[in-house]
């Protein structure tokens, strides 16, 4: 599998866990194909566009819902691997909507360990005779 098809099945399909890393690469690149977007759409149309503090939409042009609706679908599938990757029931991820709560959560995200260990982990040894 090419590594842009790993990235497609990581950002839009929402089976299995993904780690710290991959979840904060996954969100910049969201958040920066958005406002690549977003940038030139709002400067050729009305759609999503940065003015003064934040997004906003700027009508409802049909390009910027779908831009918008993709950020926020792909957004949730990270979220909702990285809580199977800790161990957190997926439900979690609808506490994004309560304003400081969210953010707060979304900042756990970023900081919890993985709930599962690899088999090259640190603190298990594989080289032990049991008997």
């Amino acid at each position: 599998m090419l590594e842009w098809e790993k990235w497609i099945q990581v950002l839009f399909y929402p089976t299995g866990r993904i780690k710290r890393l991959p979840f904060f690469i996954g969100n910049i690149a969201l958040y920066s194909l958005l406002f690549i977007v977003a940038t030139t759409i709002g400067s050729s149309s009305d759609g999503v566009s940065l003015k003064g503090d934040g997004w906003t939409l700027t009508g409802s042009s049909p390009a910027g819902l779908m831009v918008l609706g993709l950020y926020i679908y792909s957004a949730f599938i990270l979220m909702i691997k990285r809580l199977r990757d800790i161990n957190q029931s997926p439900w979690l991820c609808l506490l994004t909507f309560i304003p400081i709560i969210g953010l707060l959560f979304f900042l756990y995200l970023f900081v919890e360990q993985s709930a599962y260990q690899t088999p090259y982990s640190s603190n298990q040894n594989h080289y032990t005779d049991a008997a």
